[in-house]
């Protein structure tokens, strides 16, 4: 039996949390050692147990467009199967950059602000568009519907959760690129709607929580409301000038990651 859900609901935690680490003497020393601990775990050192659903698969998506409508033209799709014991598996994973002439042959659309936007990026965060050769729409629609189809089969389960950051932007551009590409079928659309997941509100929400009852404490840098993705660790291989969905993706897994193993943490103290 697994003691916890991939989303971790707030409500279970609060119902057998027994946390109260500054009602504890020893809490300022055992604040370093832990942050030591912690530093370790994510830069590949020994790793704690993970008691959560581990063999889940879960499928996190990034796209980039030229629009910020959900009709927007793709220019780039990148998906990593990932589970919650930080593992990632690779030869279950797409990256492909989207030929922008065969979205607008369906209808999609671009806005001029965001064209400039791209134009005005440094070359390192166009990289990823001029040095892979890009594949039409519909051909990247299928590829990323085969990917979510042998994770299935892989893994021999019907449910694997999609991860996106936020849920009104990403998902809703890719259902009507499939909808606008696959004559507006439902059925095209490979995951069922109750398998999605926003990353950004499961970090954030779970963040402050934490926050909440003192898990921050003694954090460096400590935990600040207007900027809480600081007191995650950075993944060493994410590199702010990309911009480029397959980068993307890598930090959402390494976030969600982070937040779930904070969590266990915060339950059970070492």
């Amino acid at each position: 039996a697994h003691r916890w859900s991939t989303t971790l609901p707030v409500a279970i935690i609060c119902k057998s949390f027994r946390f109260v680490p500054w009602a504890n003497p020893t809490h300022a020393n055992a604040v370093s050692q832990r942050n030591s601990h912690r530093a370790r775990r994510f830069s590949g050192g020994s790793k704690k147990t993970i008691t959560m659903q581990q063999r889940i698969p879960n499928l996190a998506i990034d796209i980039e467009t030229l629009s910020l409508r959900p009709t927007a033209t793709i220019t780039a799709i990148a998906a990593k199967t990932f589970f919650f014991d930080g593992s990632v598996d690779e030869c279950l994973s797409l990256n492909v950059c989207v030929d922008a002439t065969s979205c607008a042959m369906y209808g999609l659309t671009s806005e001029q602000h965001t064209i400039t936007w791209w134009a005005n990026q440094p070359i390192e965060a166009k990289h990823f568009f001029l040095n892979t050769p890009a594949t039409k729409l519909r051909d990247a629609l299928s590829q990323l519907a085969e990917l979510y189809h042998d994770i299935q089969q892989q893994y021999g389960c019907q449910r694997v959760l999609v991860w996106v950051q936020g849920s009104d932007f990403d998902i809703a551009v890719l259902r009507n690129a499939y909808r606008s590409v696959f004559a507006d079928d439902e059925r095209s659309i490979p995951w069922p709607h109750d398998c999605v997941r926003d990353a950004r509100t499961y970090i954030l929400s779970n963040l402050s929580f934490l926050h909440s009852v003192g898990f921050f404490r003694g954090f460096d840098p400590p935990y600040n409301p207007e900027h809480p993705y600081d007191v995650l660790p950075k993944h060493p291989e994410w590199d702010w000038t990309k911009h480029d969905a397959g980068s993307d993706v890598l930090q959402m897994i390494w976030n969600i990651r982070a937040v779930s193993d904070f969590l266990l943490e915060a339950v059970h103290p070492k």
